[in-house]
């Protein structure tokens, strides 16, 4: 039996709670909670949240193409100059590798990082920071 839309959002909020509490848990023990702003929700309903002026590291984790390029769009104005940009699944998920080039304007066929055959996960960057070898723009 096929769930509502509302039974399945009410389901995967179940899941979001014990994960997230988990992550706060982590952050505390570090003393890092304080400098991090964990938001859950939809991306394009939920971001940029309400404050928030400029980010030092900005973590993505969208998988999909509109789920990465809805993020990229709302918070990537928001990272300063130099700071980091993470962008899990980029390698593994081909959305968030097209949502990255799309947001970004890079061309389709240049490469996330220098192919020598070994598999890759995440790509990251320094906003406004150009890299020593070209290779590693997209």
């Amino acid at each position: 039996m096929a769930l509502a839309r509302n039974e399945r959002e009410e389901a995967a909020r179940e899941r979001v709670v014990p994960a997230q509490a988990t992550v706060q848990q982590a952050l505390r023990s570090e003393r890092l909670l304080k400098h991090v702003r964990i938001v859950p929700g939809w991306f394009h309903e939920s971001l940029p949240p309400q404050g928030l002026r400029s980010i030092a590291m900005l973590r993505l984790d969208g998988d999909t193409l509109n789920g990465t390029y809805e993020a990229l769009r709302r918070l990537y104005p928001l990272v300063v100059n130099g700071g980091i940009v993470y962008v899990d699944g980029a390698g593994s998920c081909r959305g968030a590798a097209v949502a990255l080039r799309t947001y970004l304007r890079w061309p389709i066929g240049t490469r996330i990082v220098e192919g020598n055959g070994s598999f890759y996960e995440a790509v990251w960057w320094r906003k406004g920071v150009a890299f020593a070898d070209e290779s590693l723009y997209f």
